[in-house]
C-alpha cells in the first residue's frame, strides 16, 4: 500500500475545474470541440459560428450577473467558464437552432467534459492505494464540495457520511443560476453529463456511484452518492 496522504492526491481541497491543468491537456480539450464542430456543421455554419462566439463573449463579458453578485463569488475563472459555455451554446443556437445545438453540445461534453474531469481528479487506482479506498474517496469528495462552498460556488448539505455511504446534496449552484439568468436553464443539464460519465470511474471497483437528479434537470438538488461495494 502507498504511504501517501489525502493531501497528496491531485487537487485535494480544490473547487470545480474550469479548464485543463496543463497546456497539452488544454490543447487537446480545444481540439475535441473544434473537431466535433467541423464534423457536425457545414462550412457556412462553421463560418457563422466563428463570428457569433466572439460576439456572445463580448456581450456576456459586459454583463454583471445577478447570480454572482448575490453569492459574492469572486473567482474569475469560474465565471469565465460560465461565459465560455454560454457563448458556445448561444452561438450554436444562432447557427443551427436549439435542438441541434443541444445535440452538438452534448457530443462535445461527452468527450471534452469527461477529459476535463479526468485531467483534474485522481483515478480509481489512486484511491485503491489506500488501506480503505472507499474512505479515501469519501474524504476527498467531501473536501472538494467544501472547497466549492467556501468559494461560494455551491451550497451543500452533507446528508450522510458513513463507513458504507457518501451522500452530499448541492442545493444551489452559481453556474446553473447564471444559465437560468441568461435564459438557458437547460445548459448545465448538458454540462453535468460529464459528471455522469466520469464520476462512476473514480469508485471502480470498490464503490458504486448514483444520482437521482440535478438542479439543471429540474430536481430540487444535485445529489451525489457513493456506496461501498
Amino acid at each position: 500500500m502507498s504511504h501517501q496522504t489525502l493531501h497528496q492526491l491531485k487537487n485535494f481541497g480544490c473547487f470545480c475545474p474550469t479548464k485543463p491543468t496543463t497546456a497539452s491537456a488544454e490543447k487537446e480539450f480545444a481540439e475535441i470541440g473544434f473537431k466535433i464542430i467541423r464534423d457536425e456543421l457545414s462550412f457556412a455554419e462553421q463560418v457563422k459560428i466563428l463570428t457569433r462566439v466572439p460576439y456572445h463573449r463580448m456581450q456576456l463579458g459586459r454583463k454583471k450577473f445577478k447570480a454572482v453578485q448575490e453569492r459574492k463569488v469572486d473567482d474569475k475563472d469560474s465565471i469565465d467558464a460560465a461565459r465560455d459555455a454560454l457563448s458556445m451554446y448561444k452561438s450554436l443556437i444562432d447557427t443551427c437552432g436549439k435542438e441541434r445545438a443541444a445535440e452538438i453540445y452534448t457530443k462535445i461534453v461527452d468527450k471534452a467534459g469527461f477529459m476535463l474531469l479526468a485531467d483534474f481528479f485522481p483515478t480509481s487506482k489512486d484511491f485503491r492505494s489506500f488501506d480503505d479506498p472507499f474512505d479515501a474517496l469519501s474524504q476527498y469528495c467531501l473536501g472538494f464540495f467544501q472547497a466549492n462552498e467556501q468559494a461560494s460556488l455551491m451550497h451543500i448539505n452533507v446528508v450522510l457520511l458513513t463507513h458504507d455511504e457518501f451522500h452530499v446534496d448541492v442545493t444551489d449552484c452559481v453556474w446553473h443560476a447564471i444559465a437560468v439568468e441568461c435564459g438557458h436553464p437547460e445548459l448545465y443539464g448538458i454540462v453535468s453529463r460529464g459528471d455522469d460519465l466520469f464520476l462512476p470511474t473514480m469508485g471502480e471497483p470498490f464503490a458504486t456511484y448514483s444520482r437521482s437528479g440535478t438542479l439543471c434537470r429540474g430536481n430540487s438538488v444535485c445529489d451525489f452518492h457513493y456506496f461501498r461495494r
